[in-house]
């Protein structure tokens, strides 16, 4: 067993309790909270960490939704709108691919565990992060994604999809676990979809899914119309939508399924993702940079929908780094409480998100796993401030544990 110290453990738990001058009794789980004094006295031969001056642990993030292949991306890509954005992720995306490798996806998720994050869902296209997901010590939900609308092409497609499937569902393990994506409902064919769903049914699988991202696919859904038109008719010869997004939502009863962004969602939509069960995934940056908007954060309260914060990949975002999402997002919002809200998006990312990914972490309590970070302050904080001030001054974790193990 072992023992870390600190000036304050911040739970995330039901309570948001932040305990001061307190220690984390821990193996692979965590075993208890309390003095430390209590625990010499009770057990021995225990290691002892120190976790120094001003120090603060709490649970380590979770990143449920980012892309890790085209991670080679700084100024490629045109953004401030969303077709602008997509179509010149078309035009460049070959490129963007043969500029990240293996070592380059390895050195990304190296900074994504620096930055405090021990579990993701990583959503791939073509299986070339699959390895490095593998090898890292971060806890993966590995998405497989299908995409396609050309009817005589879903046998392809979904063959494409059971070789990607089959070779990651091979690595499975406790950290490890190979899944699926789908990636919107303007861009995957029903049937397809349909076939895809049975297999993560069948498996218990849960399921990832864009959802009305932008206007474009809001017009396009709902009437045919708008800026996808000249899209889809160019590239796919299709004058008229496949779907609209309350049927696209009843397709996933029966499946944990994660809706990503939702932006552009209506409430009957939000219903009846409440009704299947559905849980939400924002992902603020990419969001503002794609479409100039934020997720109504107050609608999806008043749906009690679980919601956590990701950082989307790097094609719509200028970094994966937790600590600067959750950062930014603090000023995206400027009509609530800064305090409430600071407290809001740490759940988020670590008991929220860790729900989303059926991890047994996210928060520090009895019997979860032992997956936290400790961060040190250049200065001491008052308790009331703490939230507030480890989210404006962090970037990287002094020290990360995962199941009890240091990584960092």
């Amino acid at each position: 067993m072992k023992l870390i110290t600190a000036d304050f453990i911040v739970t995330c738990n039901n309570n948001f309790e932040i305990i001061a001058n307190s220690c984390l009794l821990f193996d692979k789980k965590i075993i208890k909270i309390g003095k430390k004094d209590d625990f010499l006295e009770k057990y021995s031969n225990l290691e002892i960490i120190d976790s120094g001056k001003n120090s603060i642990i709490l649970p380590t993030f979770t990143n449920p939704h980012i892309h890790l292949e085209y991670s080679g991306n700084k100024t490629t890509l045109k953004y401030g709108k969303f077709m602008d954005w997509l179509n010149s992720v078309i035009k460049n995306r070959e490129e963007l691919m043969q500029k990240c490798d293996e070592n380059c996806i390895r050195e990304t998720l190296n900074k994504i565990l620096k930055s405090g994050v021990s579990a993701i869902g990583a959503v791939s296209n073509y299986a070339f992060d699959l390895k490095p997901c593998v090898d890292s010590p971060i806890k993966v939900t590995y998405f497989n994604e299908v995409i396609g609308s050309k009817p005589e092409m879903i046998d392809a497609l979904y063959q494409d999809f059971l070789g990607r499937f089959g070779q990651s569902s091979e690595y499975n393990s406790d950290n490890f676990k190979a899944s699926i994506a789908i990636h919107s409902p303007y861009s995957a064919h029903p049937i397809l979809i349909k076939k895809v769903l049975e297999i993560a049914k069948k498996e218990n699988l849960t399921v990832s899914t864009h959802l009305l991202e932008s206007q474009a696919e809001r017009n396009w859904l709902d009437k045919s119309e708008g800026d996808f038109v000249e899209f889809f008719k160019n590239f796919l010869n299709q004058s008229k939508s496949l779907t609209i997004p309350i049927e696209f939502i009843k397709l996933f009863e029966g499946v944990k399924t994660l809706f990503v962004h939702t932006l552009y969602a209506n409430k009957d939509e939000l219903n009846e993702i409440k009704k299947i069960d559905g849980e939400i995934i924002t992902c603020p940056i990419s969001n503002r940079l794609l479409n100039s908007k934020v997720l109504n954060l107050d609608e999806i309260k008043r749906f009690n929908l679980n919601l956590s914060i990701a950082t989307d990949g790097l094609t719509s975002n200028y970094s994966l780094n937790m600590f600067e999402e959750l950062r930014t997002t603090l000023f995206a919002y400027p009509n609530r409480d800064l305090h409430q809200l600071a407290k809001e998006l740490l759940i988020m990312a670590t008991k929220n998100g860790a729900k989303a990914l059926n991890l047994n972490s996210g928060e520090l309590s009895e019997d979860k796993n032992s997956d936290f970070m400790v961060l040190n302050l250049s200065d001491e904080s008052q308790k009331d401030d703490l939230i507030l001030n480890l989210l404006l001054h962090s970037n990287e974790a002094n020290q990360v544990f995962i199941d009890g193990k240091r990584v960092i």
